[in-house]
Order: structure tokens, then sequence, then C-alpha cells
């Protein structure tokens, strides 16, 4: 439970700036946190301040203060790490190619073995279903 002390007032455009957002998502924010709305005393009734959690404030401030600390070496050094990774990735993606086109031939003759089997099949059961006279079955067996 937060008192007093542990939260600030601030409009949704202080809000906004404090956070680098616009308005309309610092009006988002306060609602998907629930963070309290209280009138303002400015006298226009639509205008309100969100008590907003000071450790909100001092972790979106420590946060970036990080980032801006980061040295430049550092984030190039990351950067071509990645970009090692990436590579070894494609490379490997290459090997990848290689099987589906012999996967893809594959099922290429395995398509075309079917369809002469369909062939042969139909051609079987229409001599089957064709019809006879009676002593043409007399003589096949």
């Amino acid at each position: 439970m937060t008192n007093r002390h542990d939260t600030k007032l601030m409009s949704y455009a202080e809000l906004a700036q404090s956070f680098s957002m616009t308005v309309a998502s610092a009006r988002n924010l306060a609602r998907r946190r629930h963070w309290k709305k209280v009138p303002s005393n400015s006298g226009d009734r639509k205008s309100v301040l969100v008590v907003v959690p000071i450790d909100a404030l001092t972790s979106r401030e420590s946060a970036s203060d990080v980032g801006s600390m980061q040295h430049p070496d550092t984030a190039l050094a990351i950067l071509a790490r990645h970009i090692e990774s990436l590579q070894a990735d494609v490379a490997s993606l290459r090997g990848v190619e290689a099987q589906v086109a012999g996967l893809q031939a594959a099922l290429d003759a395995s398509r075309e073995e079917a369809s002469t089997l369909r062939a042969e099949r139909d051609d079987y059961l229409s001599r089957l279903l064709a019809r006879r006279r009676w002593w043409e079955f007399r003589k096949a067996v």
C-alpha cells in the first residue's frame, strides 16, 4: 500500500512527457496500471490529475540512465556477436535448402508413381465391372 508521500500528482501531459509518450498513451498507461485519478484545482471539470507512484517514475528514469551510460564499443561488440550468430544460422539454412530440393524431387516421383497406380487400378476396376454375358463367365471358370 502506498501512502501520500510515495506518490506524485501529475497531469496526463506531464505523465506523457516523463515517460516519453503521447498523451493518449499516458491515459492508457494510467488505466492499465489502475492509478487513481483526482480532479484538479484548475476549475475545469474535465481536468484530472493522476496519482503516480514514485517507484514507477524512478524505475523508468533508472532504466533510461542505464541505456545512456552504455559505451558505444560495447554496443558494437554485442551487434557483431549477433551478426555472427545470424550468419551461422544462414549457413545452416543453406544445407536445409539442399535437403528440401531433394525431398521435393522424391515427392514428385512418389506423386508420379501414385498417378500411374491409380490409372492401373481404374483400368482393372473397369474390366471387372464391365458387363459380361452369362456364357463368358462360364468360359472363364
